[in-house]
């Protein structure tokens, strides 16, 4: 991937392995913790230049338990400023398992900077998503997701929607893109609408 020169990753971590493993599990019903934390190990020993977030989100189920990940995350990467945690709250966006997510309290949510703190504490680059100028990956024309069978996609979060399928990788790599659902997806840079461009799914795909 460096080689290619894609620098810049974001990774997903629920916490500690108990809490993690819980919700991040493969088809066998095996948590992923132990595998990802040892993949993060494994990329101190590179000598080069990258950037990963650790992106960690923080449900009422886990709360208590992030200032023990983020001591752990400090004992091994304090001070590398390759390395950085993104804490942030689990959202409901609208999918069939809403109901079920244990979303924090309105008053839990301040407690997200005290965690930023203690990171920042211990030597550990912090990110915050800055609403007034964030724009979207999806709502960008290129960017794409790539998904396990090869079709591309523009939202990491609604997966099964119909506007959310705009291409696909064929054989020998060409690949084929739909470009008008492109252009639904990026419909606030034409627009200037700021809603559309923060989260085009929820302000204008959603609603197609």
């Amino acid at each position: 991937m460096l080689e290619a020169n894609v620098r810049s990753y974001q990774i997903s971590i629920d916490g500690g392995a108990s809490h993690h493993d819980r919700s991040r599990i493969l088809a066998n019903g095996r948590g992923t913790f132990d595998r990802i934390w040892k993949n993060l190990l494994d990329t101190k020993k590179v000598n080069d230049h990258f950037v990963i977030n650790t992106r960690v989100h923080v449900d009422r189920d886990n709360i208590a338990a992030i200032e023990s990940f983020i001591a752990d995350f400090a004992s091994e990467f304090s001070g590398d400023n390759r390395y950085g945690l993104y804490i942030r709250h689990v959202s409901k966006l609208g999918g069939r398992n809403d109901a079920a997510l244990r979303v924090l309290e309105k008053a839990q949510l301040q407690e997200l900077q005290a965690l930023r703190d203690l990171a920042n504490f211990l030597g550990v680059r912090t990110s915050k998503l800055d609403e007034e100028e964030y724009v979207c990956y999806a709502a960008k024309p290129n960017s794409m997701v790539v998904r396990a069978d090869g079709s591309l996609a523009k939202c990491t979060v609604a997966l099964s929607s119909e506007w959310n399928r705009v291409g696909h990788i064929q054989r020998g790599g060409v690949v084929a893109i739909d470009s008008e659902k492109v252009r639904v997806w990026s419909h606030g840079l034409s627009s200037g609408e700021k809603s559309e461009m923060l989260c085009p799914w929820n302000a204008y795909v959603r609603a197609l």
